[in-house]
């Protein structure tokens, strides 16, 4: 299933390579950039579904005017999560769910050159992913805690929009997602880039 989707991916970015036609002048070279925005963590398992505001740096090397690659690292804030429950030997409860994600990704990306200061891209990579959990169910007279940590990778992917405001400074708005087992992660982030 991975395999495909990494197949799927380059597929999808050798199309929009071949379907560039406007000469967006990106000279080959490195670029740097940062981003905010939202992170949402869901995992179906435990009925948890939340998000927060995450930070994102990357950095990358364009090959030519539609292909680049890229690491990132995705802080993802605190996703929280909290429901009553009853315990038959403590009585009424809160139970209380944290989850602290980050990612290192991996990708490649492919642009769509729409006009010389606007273009659309698509991206596929592999993602290693770090989660830590706090669960804490609070009673009238005690309070259990436990936590657990997670480190997984995963296959990644994502679309988003370029505006060139000259041939150094670029505004990005994206998606990714992450193909994660029992839930899903995924970010939308607004960024600012620099090309050297």
């Amino acid at each position: 299933m991975k395999h495909q989707a990494v197949i799927f991916g380059l597929a999808i970015i050798g199309s929009l390579a071949g379907a560039a036609t406007a000469n967006a002048e990106v000279d080959p070279g490195f670029y740097v950039g940062v981003g905010i925005g939202q992170v949402n963590v869901e995992d179906d398992l435990i009925g948890f579904d939340d998000g927060d505001t995450g930070f994102k740096l990357f950095g990358g090397y364009a090959l030519n005017e539609i292909l680049a690659v890229e690491v990132s690292y995705i802080d993802g804030g605190t996703a929280e999560d909290s429901t009553t429950f009853f315990d038959p030997f403590r009585g009424f409860g809160t139970l209380s769910l944290e989850a602290d994600t980050s990612v290192v990704n991996l990708s490649v990306l492919g642009d769509l050159v729409l006009t010389e200061q606007f273009s659309l891209f698509g991206r596929v990579g592999y993602a290693f992913i770090d989660t830590d959990v706090d669960l804490t169910a609070r009673f009238a007279a005690s309070t259990l805690s436990a936590s657990d940590s997670d480190s997984t990778d995963e296959i990644s992917y994502g679309v988003g929009a370029v505006f060139r405001f000259n041939e150094r400074f670029e505004a990005r708005a994206e998606y990714e997602g992450f193909d994660v087992s029992d839930g899903e992660l995924n970010s939308i982030t607004a960024s600012a880039l620099f090309r050297f």
